[in-house]
């Protein structure tokens, strides 16, 4: 069943991230409703995740009944065609085949494959991993301390 499960929730990605183009979203218009920052278990009490806050709508004027109703399927398929499986293989330890095997040339079609930042192709203390808040580490410094700072600009890989 599994090959099933990947084959409908590879092509779902493929079909719903290909047809994304950018948006231009227009200066925002008083519908006379504020946007508030709500949890995301208010929004989708089936995802028990208190502490991220998204928007309690989407505002009028970002709205589109395509990508609404196909938010709607994806949602749907959760409960009948979970995109997990118990019991199945582990993720292999090397990233890049991890990569190879979850990202395939269909999706990289769309976009180009994510690149593994050299800081990363090497053993990574996840303690200071863990600690070092949301922006990427940019290599051991002095001490084989990670010092934190912005993303290097890097090239996609060619596949």
């Amino acid at each position: 069943m599994w090959t099933v499960r990947k084959a409908v929730w590879n092509k779902l990605a493929i079909l719903k991230f290909g047809a994304n183009k950018p948006v231009r979203i227009p200066v925002p218009r008083d519908d006379s409703r504020t946007l508030k920052a709500v949890s995301l278990a208010s929004q989708f009490p089936r995802i028990p995740v208190p502490n991220v806050l998204i928007g309690d709508h989407v505002p009028a004027d970002e709205a589109s009944g395509i990508k609404s109703g196909f938010f709607d399927l994806q949602v749907g398929l959760y409960g009948g065609l979970s995109p997990m499986e118990p019991g199945l293989p582990a993720i292999d330890a090397d990233p890049q085949k991890a990569l190879d095997e979850a990202y395939t040339s269909a999706h990289r079609k769309c976009f180009p494959a994510p690149v593994l930042p050299p800081e990363y192709q090497r053993p990574v203390d996840l303690g200071t991993l863990a600690v070092a808040g949301p922006r990427l580490l940019r290599g051991a410094g002095a001490g084989g301390r990670l010092p934190v700072g912005p993303a290097p600009a890097r090239a996609p890989r060619a596949s």
